[in-house]
């Protein structure tokens, strides 16, 4: 499927129930979209003073093209080394593609 007939069903709710996926490098100061408005949720990518902002759609056409570009294979991921390198205790980054890494932002 592509991103956009996968999201069709969702992408007729409005106001969207889906809260946007925040800026990592303000992960920890994000809080759970808890009580915030529905109708609050950009349909868009949006910059804003805490960071970025993207909507699933957004999200979802991310990760294909990340599978047609070969930088991300569903078969091969392993989430646990993922996971490890992403702590703060640990080495703290991401690779992004397979030979660029990317580190976290610095805390406040």
């Amino acid at each position: 499927w592509t991103p956009d007939r996968a999201w069709a069903p969702f992408g007729c709710i409005k106001p969207s129930p889906f809260a946007p996926y925040p800026d990592a490098s303000f992960a920890e100061e994000a809080a759970s979209p808890g009580c915030v408005e529905a109708s609050s949720f950009p349909q868009k990518p949006q910059k804003s003073e805490e960071g970025f902002h993207l909507p699933v759609l957004t999200c979802l056409q991310g990760v294909a093209m990340a599978l047609k570009n070969g930088f991300y294979n569903p078969d091969t991921f392993d989430h646990d080394v993922y996971s490890h390198l992403g702590r703060r205790e640990a080495e703290d980054l991401h690779f992004c593609t397979p030979t660029l890494a990317a580190f976290s932002a610095p805390s406040r």
